[in-house]
C-alpha cells in the first residue's frame, strides 16, 4: 500500500474503500473520490478547498511556495467489465452535470483492489469534445501523467495566481 494511504487512519481509509466497492451510484462514487484526493494531498505543501460554485471545479489547490492556483476536476473510476478504467468527462442530463472544460487539471483516480492510481492531465491535453475516456496502464499517452503518489504533485507555473 503506498506510503500517502498508510499516513490515512487506517478505519477512515477502510471506510472510503468499503463505500466505494458498495457504491451503485456515479454521484456517490465521485463523492468519494473527491474525498480521498483531499485526503492525500499534503496540506503542508498545498491549500485545498472546495469552491462556492461547482462550475469552479470540484478542488481549488493553491501551492503555499509559489502561490499558483489550479481548478481540478477529480474523476474517479472501477475497472469497468472490459478490465478497462473509464472517466466521464462531459455529461449534461437529468441526473446531473459534469464538465470538465472549466478547469485547469484533472485528477484521475483509478481504483482497482482497494489501490489506488493517480493521474494529474492537463485540460488541454484530452480529447476536445469526448463524453468519456478510457484508459489504463498501458495507454502510453496517459502513463506519462501518472504520479506514484499525490506527495509529488506539482502545480506548474502559469496557471493561475492566488
Amino acid at each position: 500500500m503506498p506510503s500517502e494511504l498508510a499516513k490515512l487512519r487506517p478505519t477512515m481509509l477502510e471506510w472510503y474503500i468499503q463505500r466505494i466497492a458498495d457504491a451503485k451510484h456515479t454521484k456517490a462514487i465521485g463523492w468519494l473520490g473527491e474525498r480521498i484526493v483531499m485526503e492525500l494531498i499534503p496540506r503542508d505543501r498545498f491549500i485545498v478547498y472546495q469552491p462556492k460554485h461547482r462550475k469552479d471545479g470540484d478542488l481549488h489547490i493553491t501551492d503555499r511556495r509559489t502561490g499558483v492556483l489550479a481548478r481540478v476536476e477529480i474523476k474517479f473510476a472501477r475497472r469497468n467489465s472490459r478490465g478497462k478504467f473509464e472517466f466521464r468527462l462531459r455529461k449534461h442530463d437529468k441526473h446531473g452535470d459534469t464538465d470538465i472544460s472549466h478547469a485547469d487539471f484533472v485528477i484521475f483516480v483509478c481504483f482497482w483492489q482497494s489501490l489506488f492510481t493517480f493521474y494529474f492531465v492537463p485540460v488541454k491535453q484530452l480529447p476536445g469534445n469526448s463524453k468519456t475516456i478510457p484508459f489504463d496502464d498501458r495507454n502510453s499517452e496517459m502513463r506519462s501523467y501518472r504520479l506514484p503518489s499525490l506527495s509529488r504533485l506539482e502545480l506548474p507555473m502559469g496557471v493561475h495566481h492566488a
